[in-house]
């Protein structure tokens, strides 16, 4: 998944750390019918309706990410703020 799933396990941990188990246990279950459900759609509607399928949730994991980023609401100086109220010792 690349980059994504790291990002948002980073932004959820920041927010809602009592909710990174719970990703986990999603990106399991995706990954389970990740491996199933493009073969049985390929074979029932082609590889373009699985591009098209996989494209669509990429981008909704997206907007999802950027949501919910603090730096989307606040610019950069809030996400230092966040950085910086994780580690004491850096200021």
């Amino acid at each position: 998944m690349g980059i994504p799933f790291p990002a948002g396990i980073r932004i959820l941990g920041a927010q809602k750390p009592g909710f990174v188990p719970w990703a986990w246990c999603a990106n399991g279950c995706a990954s389970v019918l990740g491996a199933i459900l493009p073969v049985l759609i390929a074979l029932s509607w082609g590889f373009q309706a699985v591009w098209l399928l996989s494209s669509v949730l990429y981008l909704l994991g997206l907007t999802l990410i950027w949501k919910v980023s603090p730096s989307a609401s606040g610019g950069p100086d809030e996400a230092g703020k966040t950085n910086s109220s994780r580690c004491p010792n850096r200021g």
